[in-house]
């Protein structure tokens, strides 16, 4: 994980990291699908991508956990601000339905799937079989 588990731990590595914007900046290519579940950073793992967001337009599958989420100093309110302020439209998936997420929603475990509103994606998704509620 990238947060500190405990204060007392002794075994650590050193690794590289890099963002998805600084990824994908020189390849001037883009993914279609981010699938994030990295346990309470995934707000700052978008923001690091707010590039790619704006202008890739992928689907994002974000996990949200509101316990996980503290742990980095921010809650789900912030990560649904960020994504909808990159213009994503936001669901749960319940069964075979997609769900909008409230404007209000702020707490919570959900499995998100945001969509760019300026897409095929919906379409896409939708013609496959899953259908908004």
């Amino acid at each position: 994980s990238l947060r500190r588990v405990s204060p007392n731990t002794i075994n650590s590595i050193t690794v590289s990291t890099t963002t998805l914007d600084a990824y994908f900046a020189p390849l001037n290519i883009g993914p279609h699908v981010i699938k994030l579940d990295i346990e309470g950073a995934e707000l700052l793992a978008l923001r690091g991508a707010e590039g790619v967001l704006r202008t890739f337009r992928p689907i994002l599958v974000v996990e949200a956990s509101k316990e996980l989420m503290h742990a980095f100093g921010y809650g789900c309110g912030d990560l649904i601000d960020f994504l909808r302020a990159v213009d994503y439209h936001l669901y749960t998936l319940n069964y075979s339905a997609l769900k909008p997420i409230p404007t209000e929603y702020r707490s919570g475990y959900e499995n998100l799937i945001c969509l760019p509103r300026d897409s095929s994606s919906y379409t896409a998704l939708t013609s496959s079989g899953i259908r908004p509620i």
